[in-house]
């Protein structure tokens, strides 16, 4: 399959490796709408073999390892065997890989083998995935993608709600998400112990409820302490994320 010149400008993550094996899926389509959000990609259709699939990415770079076909908590089907999750970690490791997309089946011990040997991203599977779902899900993720160049928004606003569905696996080298999140969630901390700040900012509407001057102090009362509770939640959530980072 000869790459052509992609119709927008490169995504973030731009580069795909797209391995399929034999496995009788019609991949064009989903390369040519790669093409079309912008991706540069080099797929591997046809029969693939560890060898081969080591042969063609040496000396190369991809911001994305995209497998579609079969899987399991053992590895990737290719044509000559299975590429268990230790090859397929050294391959992303080769390729300088920041996302490994898994859309097979059963693939969730391998997302969390390959974020613990140090890839940023993976995307995995908990149990089978029907074809259709699985085409659509991809399309979803990579359009998002491209937009945001955000891989956690992007995930999770293009996995299906079905049960047994997707997973996404972080890991430490996506720490920067992390630390924006506890960021955030410090400000917010800290924004809601400010409660004299807040109660001005809620609807006036809320006294309507309270018949009396009374009843008004107490509901603040009563706010107050719920709302302490809350910024003390959101402060230890934050120190535990970063403990963990």
């Amino acid at each position: 399959m000869t790459p052509t010149t992609p119709i927008l400008p490169r995504p973030q993550y731009g580069r795909v490796l797209l391995i399929t094996a034999s496995h009788g899926l019609d991949v064009v389509p989903e390369v040519d709408s790669l093409y079309a959000l912008g991706y540069e990609v080099r797929a591997l259709p046809g029969r693939v073999t560890r060898a081969r699939l080591f042969r063609t990415v040496l000396n190369e770079t991809f911001d994305i390892i995209h497998f579609a076909g079969h899987s399991g908590s053992s590895g990737l089907q290719l044509d000559d065997g299975i590429l268990e999750d230790s090859a397929l970690a050294q391959l992303a490791k080769l390729v300088r890989a920041q996302v490994v997309f898994i859309n097979g089946c059963n693939s969730l011990e391998v997302g969390q083998f390959l974020v613990d040997e140090g890839v940023p991203y993976a995307i995995c599977t908990l149990e089978g995935m029907e074809d259709t779902i699985a085409k659509e899900t991809a399309q979803a993720f990579y359009t998002e993608l491209a937009r945001s160049g955000n891989v956690s928004e992007s995930y999770f606003r293009s996995k299906p709600t079905i049960k047994g569905g997707y997973s996404l696996f972080q890991g430490p080298a996506a720490a920067p998400l992390l630390e924006n999140v506890v960021s955030k969630l410090l400000k917010m901390g800290e924004w809601m112990r400010s409660h004299d700040e807040l109660h001005e900012q809620l609807p006036k509407q809320l006294a309507e409820f309270c018949s009396t001057k009374e009843e008004l102090s107490g509901f603040r009362r009563v706010m107050t302490v719920v709302l302490l509770l809350i910024s003390s939640v959101v402060t230890i959530l934050a120190v535990l994320i970063g403990f963990h980072m």
